[in-house]
């Protein structure tokens, strides 16, 4: 089933305020929502902590990109 709607959450190197934000969101009452989550290249732990959520939350989707580093 369609979700009601979609949380996007774009992050690069996020750590800590990655989980708070995940965590956040799962705090709400309503439930029918998606949480795509489009990671830029996060080399900090985000990834890891998000794989981890993805065995536990059915709401949760890892989108990773790659992108290229600015100078």
């Amino acid at each position: 089933m369609t979700p009601f709607f979609s949380i996007l959450v774009v992050c690069l190197n996020a750590g800590s305020k990655l989980e708070q934000t995940i965590t956040s969101i799962q705090a709400q009452d309503f439930t029918d929502y998606e949480i795509i989550v489009k990671d830029g290249g996060s080399t900090d732990g985000s990834l890891d902590f998000l794989k981890g959520q993805l065995r536990i939350l059915q709401q949760l989707s890892l989108i990773h990109i790659s992108e290229p580093t600015i100078l």
